[in-house]
């Protein structure tokens, strides 16, 4: 399906950004921006399948990672941040 499509899609922009992590970090950081808002999309177009809340809070993990080795501090919080609220929401919902 093309949700499915999508979900590929981000994850390879995901899989790109962290091969291209060390030899060319803007082009990193693109990548990883990229998945994180195609999960974003698909987390607001299916707000209960958790597997897209994860998806994301993981890109947001990447990110975040990516920003603070390249120094930016100020956004690599924010995308913890984000992470970490992603993740508290996903164990709120599905305290089991």
């Amino acid at each position: 399906t093309v949700t499915e499509y999508r979900r590929d899609l981000a994850r390879s922009h995901g899989n790109l950004g962290v091969a291209l992590g060390e030899s060319d970090p803007a082009a990193a950081l693109a990548s990883c921006e990229a998945a994180r808002a195609i999960f974003q999309e698909l987390v607001d177009d299916h707000p209960t399948v958790t597997e897209y809340r994860r998806d994301l809070a993981g890109s947001l993990l990447g990110l975040a990672d990516l920003q603070s080795e390249t120094g930016d501090v100020a956004r690599a919080l924010a995308s913890y941040d984000a992470a970490r609220a992603t993740q508290q929401r996903l164990v709120e919902d599905h305290p089991e």
